[in-house]
């Protein structure tokens, strides 16, 4: 057919953590699933994961344990089925791997059958025959807290492939641009958090961090995105896809 669909960039879900959301976090994860035409892109640090020595930590204050953490996860992945389009590692979750040589997002995107992608990744999405190519960082070069979308262009200006959509994880502060760059629009990304208080960050002086999921819609048979309404708010983002789907 030649309706959009839409590509929500979740990430920095914090599973496990005191101080993440779980109640709109789940929330979400059901108006994803329920929505027609949305896709979802999963991005780094899913889990919380507070491994050794930052683990001990973690369990003194109360945070669900890890394996529990993964466990959820599943369940997550596993209730958007079809709608994702890949999983993505971010440091967090890439402390399993690091300190104890095993990659659990790997183990549990294989369980689902999805695609894991490593922090950095290059992922073309297919729309009924229109091809759009998404880059995704989960801690990219170049980041800056004043201007949000330096580290998404400065990628575009010096990476060895063109791109329409940038996203990066990490920051805990959504926000979502279009820039024109050789007379062609593109898209930058910042995923928002579900861990909207963070003591490690308030310690270092970063603040803004909240809960926002961006979303880009994209058209078929003919080369069309643009940003959903709402900037990150994800109510209005499935809201707008929909009217958008019905013709109305």
């Amino acid at each position: 057919d030649d309706l959009p669909v839409g590509l929500a960039f979740v990430a920095d879900r914090h599973i496990g953590s005191l101080h993440t959301d779980h109640v709109i976090m789940l929330a979400h994860v059901e108006l994803l699933a329920a929505t027609p035409g949305m896709y979802v892109i999963e991005g780094g640090d899913a889990v919380d994961n507070m491994a050794l020595p930052m683990k001990l930590v973690a369990e003194t204050r109360g945070d669900m344990p890890p394996d529990m953490q993964y466990t959820v996860y599943r369940d997550i992945l596993i209730r958007l089925g079809p709608r994702l389009v890949c999983v993505a590692h971010g440091n967090h979750d890439n402390w399993t791997k690091k300190y104890g040589g095993v990659d659990m997002l790997a183990d549990i995107a294989a369980r689902v059958n999805t695609v894991c992608t490593e922090e950095s990744a290059m992922i073309r999405v297919d729309v009924a025959g229109m091809v759009y190519t998404i880059i995704r960082q989960h801690k990219p070069r170049f980041v800056s807290y004043l201007n949000p979308a330096h580290a998404i262009i400065r990628m575009w200006e010096t990476c060895d492939q063109n791109f329409d959509v940038g996203c990066q994880d990490h920051s805990h502060v959504p926000y979502a641009e279009e820039f024109v760059k050789h007379g062609k629009k593109h898209i930058a990304i910042r995923s928002g958090t579900y861990k909207t208080m963070d003591s490690w960050a308030r310690a270092r002086g970063y603040y803004g961090a909240k809960i926002g999921v961006p979303v880009v819609l994209l058209w078929p048979k003919e080369w069309r995105m643009e940003l959903a309404r709402g900037g990150s708010n994800l109510e209005e983002a499935c809201a707008y896809l929909t009217m958008l789907r019905s013709g109305a």
